[in-house]
């Protein structure tokens, strides 16, 4: 590992931009953009965010020390410069002098140290809680055996972030470009009373934009933050925000209604036509998965969960698959990089379990017995009720038919109602889909750990959550990516879950419109280049 490294050598900010001198953004020019989101931001206090749209927001409105661009590669945020010790377990953050809140008040390594210590106190309840573990005392901040203040994170000046690690993380700069690390002003967020981040006028903001206005349920505004210092400004004024559940986004794109979306594959020649421009990433995997605590306790016997995951021949669903549906080799999708390289490349073996009827028959005959029944109770699968899933999971309950003779019930289901029912646990198996809201192997796989909310399956696994912590405490990226890919192994080879397809997310920017960038993990969308013709 590179022992000092200094953000200026490795960033790419000079793509688009030509750099101006004081970087003060108050500038009065520039368009308002317009975009759409499909529902109510549920909380915008960084340290708790974790539906994209309240990502989105805090994306725009925050930042952090380090910032990741559309390909995952590292810009400066509040940090101008950093070093790393020659162990690998020290980070030295310089930060800009002239970096300021929205209200005017300076932003301070001591900002950081606050936002970082919230992390970790368990009061906060930090979804992500679980990647910042490296840290020295995290764990046992965490678990509330020592105070928030012996977390290995320190201010030694208003403008020097230092944080030690327990043992050195070749992911923890990805880590600081993340919404659980931007910065939180101690004086302020007390002065909330409990409300950070429930309105715009409970928080207070660093990044490129502010919350100007937010009629619940309708619209929010985003303006320019006059106080944000870059060396490279916004270039668009602000940003409309719109609740938008009535027409498509294919619609809203061609009738000018909104600059940028996510849009479905069928729709993308028409909208490039029109002279639209599209990037896309492979950021979600498609699984099949087992409650492992469903009502009648079928799906905790590992041996008639591995007769349904052996009597899957990829071959026979792969040809119905769509063009932004691609075949799985493993539960991380490939838009997951560690360092300039997809994990899925650097992991190279295809992990699918193996169609194995025989085996399948074998295990099926002993887990009815093992559960003291000869003939299985009626089984539900639920499935999303919109897209191609329906269909192609039927080539699956074929193959159950044939090989198994199991006869499957299929209940397709609107999104909301289908992700109420996997978060109450009220299924048997599901059709369901995995994202990476962070850059890291780590974000999909802890869907898996103990006691994380969105481990619906109930996977209880010692085992597998050390692997998940052996993983960040790595030092060498051969080192993680063994520890995560032992990961996914344990999860295919007992059949927690099946991996079916990765699936191609499209982002399309109007007609007119650059600068828009979108990154594959959370749904992150950034406006501070946006601008349009």
């Amino acid at each position: 590992m590179n022992a000092r490294k200094l953000i200026a050598s490795v960033l790419l900010t000079a793509m688009l931009f030509t750099q101006t001198s004081c970087g003060s953004s108050n500038s009065s020019g520039g368009e308002i953009m317009l975009y759409d989101i499909a529902a109510e931001p549920a909380n915008l206090d960084p340290q708790l965010a974790s539906d994209e749209q309240s990502l989105m927001v805090v994306e725009n409105t925050f930042e952090g020390l380090l910032r990741a661009d559309s390909d995952g590669q590292l810009e400066p945020g509040v940090a101008e410069s950093y070093q790393i010790s020659e162990d690998g377990k020290t980070y030295t953050f310089h930060l800009r002098t002239d970096a300021k809140w929205s209200n005017g008040d300076a932003v301070t390594a001591h900002d950081f140290v606050f936002g970082f210590q919230r992390i970790l106190q368990p009061d906060t309840q930090c979804p992500t809680a679980g990647f910042y573990m490296a840290i020295r005392n995290a764990s046992e901040v965490y678990s509330g055996s020592l105070p928030p203040d012996d977390l290995g994170v320190s201010a030694p000046d208003d403008h020097t972030f230092v944080v030690e690690l327990t043992h050195p993380n070749p992911m923890f700069l990805q880590l600081t470009t993340a919404s659980a690390a931007m910065p939180c002003n101690e004086k302020f967020f007390l002065s909330t009373k409990g409300r950070y981040g429930l309105e715009g006028d409970m928080l207070i903001y660093n990044g490129p934009f502010y919350l100007r206005g937010w009629e619940h349920d309708d619209y929010l505004t985003l303006r320019r933050n006059e106080e944000y210092r870059s060396e490279f400004p916004a270039t668009c004024r602000g940003v409309d925000i719109s609740i938008q559940t009535e027409k498509t986004a294919t619609d809203r794109l061609l009738s000018g209604d909104t600059d940028a979306a996510t849009v479905e594959s069928e729709d993308l020649e028409k909208l490039q036509k029109k002279g639209m421009n599209v990037d896309s990433f492979e950021d979600a995997t498609w699984v099949l998965a087992f409650n492992l605590k469903d009502e009648n306790g079928l799906f905790a016997n590992q041996n008639l969960r591995t007769a349904f995951s052996y009597s899957i021949d990829r071959e026979v669903y792969t040809p119905q698959l769509t063009s932004y549906l691609l075949p799985s080799d493993g539960i991380v999708p490939p838009a997951v990089k560690i360092g300039e390289t997809s994990y899925r490349e650097l992991a190279a073996e295809d992990l699918s379990p193996p169609y194995a009827p025989s085996e399948a028959k074998t295990a099926f005959a002993k887990g009815m017995k093992e559960l003291g029944i000869e003939k299985l109770p009626k089984i539900t699968l639920l499935c999303p009720e919109e897209g191609p899933h329906r269909y192609i999971i039927g080539y699956v309950m074929q193959q159950w038919q044939e090989n198994l003779s199991a006869y499957i019930n299929l209940e397709p289901l609107p999104n909301d109602e289908l992700e109420s029912r996997l978060q109450s646990g009220n299924f048997e198996m599901a059709v369901y889909r995995i994202d990476a809201q962070i850059n890291t192997p780590n974000a999909p796989l802890s869907y898996f750990r103990q006691g994380n909310p969105n481990n619906i399956v109930s996977y209880q696994s010692s085992e597998y959550d050390s692997l998940l912590d052996s993983a960040i405490n790595q030092d060498d990226v051969d080192g993680v990516v063994s520890a995560y890919k032992q990961a996914e192994v344990m999860l295919i080879g007992n059949a927690v879950v099946v991996p079916l397809y990765y699936q191609n997310l499209y982002y399309v920017m109007g007609s007119g419109v650059t600068g828009v960038r979108f990154t594959p993990f959370g749904g992150k969308v950034y406006f501070k280049y946006a601008n349009k013709s």
